[in-house]
């Protein structure tokens, strides 16, 4: 049943809304973009890491990685051809996003969205039935052109078609698919890994389902009045418009969007334009949020996890990723229901505190105790860093993350230095004993004095190794997911006037698949040279953009979109003094 509310306006009009069901059914089916996005982005990773994919695609690759030969913990995993490989699908995202800019504009949301899912089909019949290197690049080539028109668009269509009071929930449904899309991906690769010789395949092949849903889904949503009143199609907008809001008092909203047009009509050269002065506050914003959202260093953690979990010796690497990734998803949800009622600053500032922490415990631990050399990490570090997560961090957490938490720390805290003799195997650790197929003995009396204090106790390092490095994990993972993920895409797709605003979106996707596949052929080799000091680096990156959003990036939550303009860039402090040149139009 639709909920009726009013906004603001600038101007004191009330527009009329209600959240109808056409709405939301269009935003969700629009929002399986991002879900072959996700998906791509978390099964790839783990077929490229199969060895039947290897011996078939990269037989050099393969051969390397059975040589038994010392090497670095960090520098084990860089391998240019496979970076190339993997960063070959941005490249062509970004490519596409100067064609999809104008197909937004000139044909609509909607049609974008169609040519988007297109090419996603085609690419994924080419990577399905590959036989050959080159059958491979071409699917990845496709694929990315479709992540270049589906990131397009599908911003665009989510804050256009959504009422001002809910638009940052319904924008960030597209974050939500992507990290529902890698959670699937993941599970996908758990299961086709141990399918011989043809598993790789099928998980390609299974990205079909999501491109037929957005496929299947930019036939049945409308076009957003925006798109329609911008192309002269005024009194279908108006019934659209109608339509979505569940009212026919359309009016206020209606003019609103006409005004914007006619704005918008005077803008010839989008591109040229966003380069005026008038839009300068925009664009840097947009260019810098993208930047940010990739040194924030979460591509790291979900295209290499599984690398950074072997760097450490662990064997549960995929309970690990599989943890990271529901916890990806409880984040963005949380991010849905945040957004429009604490706004957008308050999610980004609290997340560069919590980011920040964790990769500085992160690069605390790889610095102190993982050596080039090195199997693992001392009992004595890996359970101070458990200690430290959950005192520090567990407050933070969903309550259902929070339980997990405990549970794991308390299957941690097993052994008592206090109470067993020289040579007893604890007797309150059969279960750690169990799993970990050892049996515990306390420390000789000569190591007592380096030992832990007496109340914390130890358990099997194969066992506490997978869990601390996983807590560190979804820590940052967590807060990645309910900021700088979903508002990276959201802000910039709310601040652009109507005329630049698929000009402004395509450098926005531009730069973010630029900046992507910069992070993607460049962290393994990073990893190599800086080992543990690139988490440093991220953490330093983490302030810069913390400090940037707390001075220079203006709220916009409960504004309408087509107002940004008047009640937020005139109204800030330092913008203002650009958004005020008359001189826009040319």
């Amino acid at each position: 049943m639709a909920r009726g509310f009013a906004v603001s306006a600038g101007s004191g009009t009330q527009f009329e809304a209600k959240t109808t069901p056409i709405v939301i059914m269009s935003c969700i089916m629009a929002a399986t973009g991002g879900l072959m996005f996700g998906y791509d982005i978390g099964v790839f990773g783990g077929v490229t890491s199969m060895d039947d994919f290897l011996l078939k695609f990269f037989p050099k690759v393969y051969g390397e990685k059975k040589e038994k030969r010392p090497e670095s913990n960090y520098c084990k995993y860089d391998n240019q051809s496979l970076q190339w490989f993997t960063s070959l699908f941005y490249l062509a995202g970004l490519t596409a996003t100067f064609f999809s800019s104008y197909t937004t504009r000139r044909l609509g949301r909607r049609l974008t969205m169609l040519i988007a899912g297109a090419f996603f089909i085609s690419g994924v019949i080419f990577n399905g039935a590959a036989q050959n290197l080159a059958m491979l690049i071409i699917g990845r080539i496709l694929l990315g052109c479709g992540v270049g028109f589906a990131n397009q668009a599908v911003p665009l269509f989510l804050s256009e078609i959504a009422p001002t009071r809910i638009r940052g929930g319904l924008n960030i449904l597209c974050q939500l698919n992507v990290t529902v899309g890698i959670l699937f991906g993941t599970l996908i690769n758990y299961r086709t890994i141990k399918i011989h010789p043809w598993g790789w395949r099928l998980s390609l092949a299974l990205a079909g389902i999501p491109a037929l849903l957005l496929t299947v889904g930019s036939l049945l949503v409308v076009e957003t009045p925006n798109s329609l009143i911008e192309r002269g199609k005024l009194e279908e907008g108006k019934a659209v418009l109608k339509r979505i809001r569940g009212t026919d008092n359309v009016e206020p909203e209606f003019n609103e969007i006409l005004e914007a047009s006619r704005i918008a009509q005077q803008v010839k050269h989008p591109f040229r334009n966003l380069l005026r002065r008038h839009n300068r506050p925009q664009l840097i914003i947009a260019i810098l949020l993208q930047i940010f959202q990739q040194f924030a260093g979460i591509n790291n953690i979900i295209f290499y996890g599984t690398v950074l979990f072997n760097t450490l010796g662990s064997n549960k690497l995929v309970m690990a990723a599989v943890i990271s990734g529901i916890v990806n998803v409880l984040s963005t949800v949380a991010s849905i229901y945040c957004v429009d009622k604490v706004g957008r600053r308050a999610l980004l500032l609290e997340a560069g505190v919590q980011m920040f922490l964790s990769q500085v415990i992160i690069a605390v631990v790889f610095s102190i105790k993982v050596t080039d050399h090195s199997d693992n990490l001392s009992h004595g570090y890996a359970v101070l860093v458990v200690i430290i997560q959950v005192v520090g961090i567990l407050p933070n957490m969903s309550n259902s993350l929070a339980s997990n938490v405990s549970e794991i720390g308390a299957d941690i805290l097993k052994y008592d230095f206090a109470s067993a003799g020289p040579d007893e195997p604890c007797p309150r650790s059969n279960k750690g004993m169990e799993m970990s197929g050892k049996t515990m003995v306390k420390e000789p009396i000569a190591r007592r004095e380096t030992a832990l204090p007496t109340n914390v106790q130890i358990l099997s390092i194969a066992y506490i190794i997978p869990y601390t490095l996983c807590v560190m994990v979804c820590v940052f993972v967590s807060s990645f997911a309910w900021s700088w993920g979903p508002l990276g895409w959201l802000i910039p797709s709310e601040i652009f006037p109507l005329g630049v605003r698929s000009a402004g979106q395509s450098v926005t996707v531009c730069v973010n698949l630029l900046f992507t596949f910069a992070i993607a052929q460049a962290f393994l080799s990073m990893l190599c040279h800086f080992k543990s000091g690139i988490f440093i680096l991220f953490a330093g990156w983490v302030v810069v953009m913390s400090i940037f959003v707390l001075f220079f990036l203006p709220e916009t939550k409960n504004i309408p979109i087509e107002e940004i303009t008047e009640r937020v860039w005139k109204q800030h402090w330092f913008w203002k003094r650009y958004v005020d040149d008359d001189d826009a139009f040319q």
